[in-house]
């Protein structure tokens, strides 16, 4: 049925690191007892069932998935919280679960687009509130014979869209950011724990964003 989808993630991530030879995956990962946070990262990616990391980018998997880290440690140095992003190949419940935050992203976007509309129209219309009431009455600017009126109850009732649309987008990130986590960490050893995650843009970038 193809390959699962892959998206743009930030993981965020803690550990203690005292039997670690630091964060940054070593070219002599396994060898002589040396075991990075980074490589059982990827091998908890890899142990995902439909997703996490493909066998075909396992090697090198720091470049083909554009790896990048908000910090690093040296051996035996913990850490509270360290950003990694990503491109992932999401399973299928948290590819479902991009997806409807995704959904709800855009359509939070489109109240907020439409609050700023009425916003210019009420603005440009002179006094704040459209110049009439709700039907259009009043003495409000006129060009070319017609004119725009905006009333308070309008503003009002996309404001409260565009609140009921951001409750939506919080709701569906936690959702993902909870099966982020709840999978990766029962791959992973118990000093190592992912807290949590996000979809990003695709440009985002760990090292430089945060």
């Amino acid at each position: 049925s193809g390959r699962p989808p892959k998206r743009k993630l930030a993981l965020f991530v803690g550990y203690v690191g005292s039997r670690y030879n630091g964060l940054q995956l070593s070219s002599g990962e396994g060898v002589n007892g040396v075991v990075t946070v980074e490589g059982v990262l990827r091998d908890a990616l890899l142990s995902v069932e439909g997703g996490g990391l493909s066998e075909d980018n396992a090697e090198d998997f720091l470049r083909k998935v554009n790896w990048r880290r908000s910090s690093r440690t040296d051996k035996g140095v913990h850490s509270l919280c360290t950003v990694l992003s990503f491109k992932c190949e999401l399973w299928p419940e948290a590819a479902a679960l991009a997806d409807a935050y995704q959904g709800a992203l855009n359509d939070a976007v489109g109240a907020s687009d439409k609050c700023a509309e009425l916003a210019a129209l009420a603005q440009a219309s002179g006094d704040g509130t459209g110049g009439g009431d709700a039907n259009g009455s009043g003495d409000g600017p006129s060009e070319g014979g017609s004119s725009v009126t905006v009333s308070e109850s309008d503003i009002a009732e996309a404001s409260a869209a565009l609140s009921a649309a951001q409750v939506v987008v919080d709701a569906a990130a936690e959702a993902l950011s909870e099966q982020l986590a709840e999978e990766l960490n029962t791959h992973l050893p118990d000093d190592v724990r992912v807290f949590g995650g996000m979809k990003t843009a695709k440009s985002f970038d760990a090292r430089l964003g945060c």
